[in-house]
């Protein structure tokens, strides 16, 4: 009997390479070790950030903040930022995902249209209240 092998997300080293084996790419220690020091550079970049690196048919990168539920990507020069906040009974809510030429432009355009939702927020909440008085 031939027993099938497991794949596994668990990158190794081979020579050169560096793949884990449900990735099947032929992923480079050097493009790793690029993906690393371009995490390193950009979390130095915005401070609170922490450098996030992974696989999947290529090493990627991206920092994130809060647990995971911020993070900005380096998208071939243009930066993306995506905030996901999550509420008892409603899953995650994805709250914007915006695009700039730096990563603090990015996060600066969502902190500006999270501010604009809030005071929508505000405003209606005010209403309700003013309905039940």
């Amino acid at each position: 009997m031939k027993f099938k092998r497991r794949l596994s997300w668990k990158p190794v080293r081979r020579g050169g390479l560096y793949c884990s084996s449900a990735c099947g790419n032929g992923c480079t220690y050097r493009a790793y070790l690029d993906a690393v020091a371009a995490a390193t550079k950009l979390a130095k970049e915005l401070p609170g950030f922490k450098p996030h690196v992974w696989e999947n048919l290529g090493w990627h990168y991206s920092v994130v903040a809060r647990g995971g539920r911020v993070s900005v990507y380096n998208n071939f020069g243009s930066y993306s930022v995506l905030a996901n906040l999550r509420y008892p009974h409603a899953g995650n809510t994805e709250w914007g995902n915006v695009t700039a030429r730096s990563a603090q432009k990015a996060v600066q355009k969502l902190s500006a249209n999270l501010r604009r939702e809030i005071r929508k927020m505000q405003l209606m909440l005010q209403h309700l209240e003013r309905a039940t008085k």
